[in-house]
């Protein structure tokens, strides 16, 4: 009789493995380690792009005061809008090669969890606006075109699955790109459905 209920509960622990699911050891992340968001090479010249009404890279990650995004799938803010600032040391001000800095804890915890919050997101804006004066009006000067965000999301979730850590700190180093934009052409691209 021992054996036989030996033998069910083998059953029951090996009927309670998914062969299709891998297990996978969590990816450790550098607490230090940075997502880079750099100039889109498309549409520069020299940095600066040939809209006069543009603000150049480096004027871009200079100005940026905090970053607009929006995930439906996360209602625990503000009908799914989030925002996030950039500080100093944050931004990357060489000006033969700009960019914004996230840390690769808002896309892959310490504890080595995957956070849907920014990588699933879309609609992102970079904004300038004056912290100190309060309603200050927030200036579109810059986005993360929807196309970026979600080849990244998809590359960075099979870096993840695959526990290749070398792979996703190279993703957070070169996937994400910026493009210059007023809030008047954003407005116009969204309303298209190009963003």
């Amino acid at each position: 009789m021992k054996k036989f209920i030996l033998f069910l509960l083998a059953l029951v622990a090996i009927s309670g493995c998914n062969p299709e699911e891998p297990i996978v050891e969590k990816i450790k992340i550098d607490p230090l380690a940075t997502v880079d968001i750099k100039p889109d090479p498309k549409g520069w010249g020299n940095l600066r792009s040939t809209n006069p009404e543009h603000l150049s890279a480096l004027e871009i990650v200079e100005q940026t005061t905090a970053m607009q995004y929006y995930n439906p799938n996360i209602l625990d803010y503000v009908d799914g809008v989030w925002e996030r600032g950039f500080d100093e040391m944050q931004r990357d001000l060489n000006p033969d090669n700009p960019m914004l800095k996230m840390w690769a804890l808002d896309i892959i915890t310490e504890e080595g969890e995957y956070l849907p919050h920014f990588i699933e997101s879309e609609n992102i804006i970079l904004m300038s606006f004056d912290l100190t004066v309060v309603d200050s009006p927030r200036d579109t000067i810059g986005y993360i075109p929807n196309s970026v965000m979600r080849t990244a999301e998809t590359a960075i979730k099979a870096a993840y699955a695959n526990g290749d850590t070398e792979s996703v700190y190279q993703l957070f180093n070169e996937a994400f790109t910026f493009r210059p934009i007023t809030g008047a052409e954003y407005k116009a691209l969204k309303e298209a459905g190009n963003q």
